[in-house]
């Protein structure tokens, strides 16, 4: 019995793998240049143009399997001025379908604001180490910035905590002192990342 599902398993995994292939070969058709060149009739297009100008997401920490697929950014701002947030939600299990998202829309001087914000944080350049707290219960906040064509990505997990707490952790409520494993330079870009956000 279980080595007929087996053979079932790799029967469909077989066809999918195949139909995957025979999609990828469609998208170079007839233009004669190589796939990527944003040149094939809308087929291939440059992700980063479309891409927000900020978003913030967090995923991870204990949630329910499943959660990730249907969470959407906390934040998302395009280059237009749209904003789109999370609006407020009934408390009831299980919770709506869909997410109360709402859009708003900011000046140019607005969004020009967030873009000097975040060159002046030094966020439109390689992500730097924002270390691991010893926690796994806690998401992991992604801030992602796409200005003049080009993407960069902060994640710093639990990053709401340890923000003010020095490199020693500082005291639990019981006076015991806590080991939070971070540098001073990870908290320093901690900080940055999260008066940004503010």
């Amino acid at each position: 019995m279980g080595a007929k599902r087996l053979a079932v398993r790799g029967a469909v995994v077989g066809v999918a793998v195949l139909g995957l292939a025979a999609c990828g070969g469609t998208v170079d058709a007839g233009s004669g240049s190589g796939a990527g060149d944003g040149e094939q009739d809308g087929l291939v297009r440059d992700v980063a143009a479309d891409a927000p100008l900020l978003q913030v997401h967090r995923a991870g920490g204990f949630m329910m399997p499943g959660y990730d697929f249907a969470a959407v950014p906390a934040l998302t701002v395009y280059e237009d001025g749209r904003v789109i947030t999370q609006g407020p939600q009934i408390e009831i299990f299980p919770g709506p379908l869909l997410p109360n998202l709402l859009v708003g829309d900011l000046t140019d001087d607005e969004v020009d604001a967030i873009v000097a914000a975040a060159r002046d944080a030094g966020l439109l350049a390689e992500a730097p180490d924002y270390g691991q707290p010893p926690v796994a219960d806690v998401p992991t906040t992604y801030v992602t910035l796409t200005v003049d064509g080009e993407s960069y990505v902060h994640a710093a997990n639990a990053l709401d905590m340890f923000v003010d707490a020095g490199v020693d952790g500082g005291s639990d409520e019981m006076g015991q002192p806590q080991e939070i494993g971070l540098t001073r330079e990870q908290l320093e870009a901690r900080t940055v990342l999260n008066e940004f956000l503010a």
